[in-house]
């Protein structure tokens, strides 16, 4: 039933993105879980994860970063001894990469939040000063794929953003769409797609893959664990 299985985090985030989905009125409230060593719901979350054999589990915010989580260690530790089969991922804005670099070569992989290398497109993307990208894929032991959001502030970047990377020695992008305003920007139409991924297009450019991710209509299904305790079957509130 289910793709994959993401625990999520909720605080006062290190980035100030202007679009952040945490600022959405559905995510208004929830409580906050970044100093909490026993993560409400983990239990019922880890079983029933066990119970759908889901092998792909992935630790990311709604309105903070999962490297912020003050027990990530921890955290890692319990998921390798009750779920050892599944592949663990983190989806991080990077901020705390370095400083935390044990703990995100930890994991089995990474998306790593980077809209642009230009320095101020990130800048009015994500409300803060821009990551040492170059210095964090040279640390890394770990596979790590881009995730940049696109924005009109780097709607003009995609294929410098793809050749840049390529020098990095990434080798899969994710194109991300503002959520709820997908039909705003085009990319890549002149582009013919390889194969999809839950609905959604892959494009192999200069040997990378490149995917166009439109969260409306993605049929990925996944089991979230919200920093309430929560289990969902939904990331957002169904229409």
């Amino acid at each position: 039933m289910y793709d994959y299985a993401s625990i999520l985090f909720s605080g006062k985030c290190n980035s100030k993105c202007p679009t952040c989905i945490g600022k959405y009125s559905e995510f208004v409230g929830i409580p906050e879980n970044l100093d909490l060593k026993e993560l409400r719901g983990l239990e019922k979350f880890v079983r029933k994860a066990k119970e759908e054999g889901i092998k792909y589990i992935s630790l990311s915010g709604i309105n903070a970063d999962p490297q912020q989580y003050q027990f990530g260690r921890e955290l890692i530790q319990t998921l390798r001894e009750s779920l050892p089969d599944a592949d663990l991922s983190i989806h991080t804005n990077g901020r705390n990469i370095l400083r935390k670099l044990d703990e995100f070569n930890s994991y089995d992989r990474a998306t790593l939040s980077f809209p642009s290398f230009n320095s101020n497109s990130y800048r009015k993307i994500m409300g803060t000063e821009q990551i040492d990208i170059g210095n964090i894929v040279k640390s890394s032991i770990i596979p790590i794929k881009l995730s940049m959001l696109l924005t009109e502030y780097n709607q003009e970047e995609v294929r410098d953003y793809i050749r840049q990377s390529k020098k990095l020695g990434i080798n899969r992008i994710a194109i991300r769409k503002l959520v709820d305003k997908e039909d705003e920007i085009e990319v890549l139409e002149e582009e013919i797609s390889t194969k999809q991924i839950f609905g959604n297009p892959i494009y192999q450019i200069d040997d990378v893959e490149v995917t166009i991710w439109n969260y409306s209509d993605s049929e990925v299904k996944g089991l979230y664990l919200f920093p309430d305790g929560s289990l969902r079957d939904s990331f957002r509130n169904q229409p």
